[in-house]
């Protein structure tokens, strides 16, 4: 592995979700530049977190591979609108995005060649304030390179 799993999900999405651009789906107008410890910034966007791993030295001894991976990825909408009714239409559009996400995620579960296997799963919703904005946030799980037979396991 030569890049981290952040720029091979990034590299993986971002032409994906270029594509998806002004088609009137839920990746309709989705920021896909936003980075960790940086401020919500547009309506809706996607932003792939930091991961965590269990490391092993390759056969060789000459390389560390990760196992076992566990990459968050945040889904967010913005509500618009001052009534808390109008939260309703953030929740779904947050759900939409994460559901369309996972699908391109599930499409193709070696993300281009970078690893062995992954797998979007756990799915959590909450809400969020950043300056001054309320968004329906949604994280899932992006499981990669597990050695576990069942995914399901934990």
């Amino acid at each position: 592995m030569t890049a981290s799993i952040e720029k091979a999900v990034y590299d993986y999405l971002n032409p994906l979700v270029a594509a998806a651009q002004n088609g009137g789906g839920p990746l309709d107008g989705v920021a896909r530049d936003h980075t960790p410890y940086q401020p919500f910034f547009g309506d809706n966007g996607i932003s792939i977190l930091l991961h965590k791993a269990e490391i092993a030295s390759t056969a060789g001894a000459d390389d560390v591979e990760e196992k076992n991976g566990s990459l968050p990825i945040i889904c967010f909408a913005r509500v618009v609108g001052a009534d808390k009714t109008n939260r309703f239409a953030a929740r779904d559009k947050a759900d939409a995005i994460y559901k369309a996400v996972a699908t391109l995620l599930y499409s193709d579960p070696t993300l281009g060649g970078y690893c062995v296997f992954s797998r979007p799963m756990k799915s959590e919703g909450g809400w969020d304030e950043e300056q001054g904005q309320t968004y329906m946030v949604v994280t899932f799980e992006l499981r990669f390179n597990d050695l576990t037979s069942d995914l399901n396991e934990r």
